[in-house]
């Protein structure tokens, strides 16, 4: 089973030079030890998301007007993540959890992954 997604966690975009972090907002009720479980609805940018450092997509307009090289991430928006989790739910409003396998993709097609859960091994039914 996989792991659920807390607080913390640490993220990879498939366009990205830098690791970003999950910041949870949605979920205030459920806890893997101190730590707040993250939802698929956390994922503004800038406030669930961080940003990843600079972006290196070709279909950010930034970097096409700066001829393809990496320019300042600043993503837009998020897809809601997509999640394996879906027996599960935290507060009975359709807030289903994040397990590892768990992924969103901004709008420039970067895929964002989880590369660490902040979860102590606690795994999702």
């Amino acid at each position: 089973m996989p792991k659920v997604v807390c607080n913390g966690a640490k993220l990879k975009c498939s366009f990205g030079a830098s690791p970003g972090s999950l910041t949870v907002t949605e979920n205030q009720t459920v806890n893997v030890g101190t730590q707040k479980v993250a939802t698929i609805r956390d994922h503004k940018p800038n406030v669930n998301i961080s940003d990843f450092g600079m972006c290196s997509s070709a279909a950010n307009p930034a970097v096409i007007a700066a001829q393809g090289s990496p320019v300042k991430c600043v993503p837009p928006l998020f897809l809601t993540w997509l999640s394996q989790a879906a027996t599960v739910n935290t507060d009975g409003k359709g807030k289903l959890p994040l397990d590892e396998a768990s992924c969103t993709f901004c709008v420039y097609l970067g895929m964002v992954t989880i590369t660490d859960t902040n979860s102590d091994e606690v795994n999702v039914p």
